[in-house]
């Protein structure tokens, strides 16, 4: 059972290129406890899945899993892409430092991007389908997932309206079902 974060939690923070940064409210609470996969546990996912063909990894049951859903939704005309899974802490990292570099403010790179130890895509387990923005929401892919994926061990994390998070329709996480594997039925 998850436990809910009460929004009193103490201050935390986060350091980034020697500079440190308050985690905003959004995201105190909730940073992710669960040791990081090894190099060992991350597989590739086949690069046909992937939004041009790039090299992405995630957890083996975690791609196993999103292997057969995009098996699935093939077989009825869905074609599911994904454009990110596993970031380290440190790319986590890099991606706010650029930004941070570009001028933006981190209150307002983390409307959308967790800092460093907080992102779910450090488990290995957590996609971004493609498009991994707003449209995302009206295409038929996502309208697929939501009534198939938590078959294959997938929910939405940050659904409408369900969260103190803006909503991010194309944020799906891989998480086991029943005995440790995805039910494909």
């Amino acid at each position: 059972m998850e436990q809910v974060p009460q929004p009193d939690v103490e201050r935390e923070t986060v350091r980034i290129g020697g500079r440190e940064f308050e985690v905003p409210a959004q995201w105190r609470g909730l940073r992710i406890r669960e040791k990081p996969p090894g190099l060992a546990e991350l597989a590739p996912v086949p690069r046909r899945l992937a939004k041009d063909h790039g090299l992405i990894y995630l957890r083996r049951d975690a791609r196993d899993a999103l292997v057969a859903m995009a098996a699935a939704a093939e077989k009825e005309g869905i074609e599911l892409k994904i454009d990110s899974g596993y970031r380290s802490s440190q790319y986590q990292k890099t991606i706010i430092a650029r930004q941070l570099a570009r001028g933006k403010t981190f209150a307002d790179i983390t409307r959308f991007v967790a800092p460093p130890g907080y992102s779910e895509h450090r488990t290995g387990t957590a996609v971004d389908f493609s498009p991994s923005n707003w449209r995302f929401a009206s295409t038929p892919q996502y309208r697929w997932l939501t009534g198939h994926a938590a078959g294959f061990g997938f929910s939405e994390t940050y659904p409408e309206n369900g969260h103190r998070h803006p909503w991010e329709p194309w944020h799906w996480r891989f998480r086991q079902v029943g005995h440790g594997r995805p039910d494909h039925g």
